[in-house]
């Protein structure tokens, strides 16, 4: 009997440091603390986006990406019931305050998340309405961009320059408020006015 409580309990202590080491592993893909690693494409060798396409904004209005031509863009394909998405949201909350809301920061920077739950505006107003996102939220409920986009998973981003060429295009959660994109937006917003 001893022997059997010795085992049970060795059993137990194993599965609970494997299940330990799981979450920690988990943890340390998910919240990776380094800086982000933003490398653009330089501006000789940009290519266009390529894919125009109009949808249905959380107010009912369609947008469309060609109106947007003109600012630098930063495009995100999520959904809510994605961790790592919703996670970067606070971030890009943070970014599009920082160069809209500011007047001394320049104006021609926006962002669009292209929402692609299922479920559409049911469930993703009141995600948008509790974390109070500012940016333009684009309804997506047949996912139709990910799969012209061939996207391998969300969230993905291209950030976009005025002219609607590919700066960056990133897989995974990133830290959008970053120092270094903010210096990466300002070289983009001063490529665009010519100073």
């Amino acid at each position: 009997m001893k022997f059997s409580r010795i085992s049970t309990l060795t059993i137990l202590i194993a599965a609970m440091a494997g299940l330990i080491a799981v979450i920690v592993g988990l943890y340390w893909t998910t919240f990776r603390h380094e800086a982000p690693g933003f490398v653009p494409t330089p501006a000789g060798q940009r290519v266009p986006f390529g894919l125009d396409f109009s949808l249905p904004t959380l107010q009912g209005e369609t947008l469309r990406l060609a109106d947007l031509r003109g600012q630098v863009v930063l495009l995100n394909v999520w959904a809510t019931w994605c961790y790592p998405c919703r996670a970067e949201m606070p971030a890009m909350a943070a970014l599009y305050r920082r160069y809209r809301a500011n007047p001394h920061r320049p104006q021609g920077f926006t962002i669009v998340a292209v929402a692609t739950d299922s479920q559409g505006r049911e469930i993703v107003a009141p995600f948008a309405k509790a974390h109070k996102l500012p940016f333009h939220i684009l309804l997506d409920v047949k996912n139709a961009l990910t799969v012209q986009l061939a996207l391998p998973g969300i969230p993905t981003s291209y950030l976009l320059d005025q002219q609607g060429r590919i700066v960056l295009r990133e897989v995974g959660q990133r830290d959008w408020n970053h120092p270094s994109m903010h210096r990466l937006l300002d070289a983009l917003l001063a490529e665009s006015t010519g100073s």
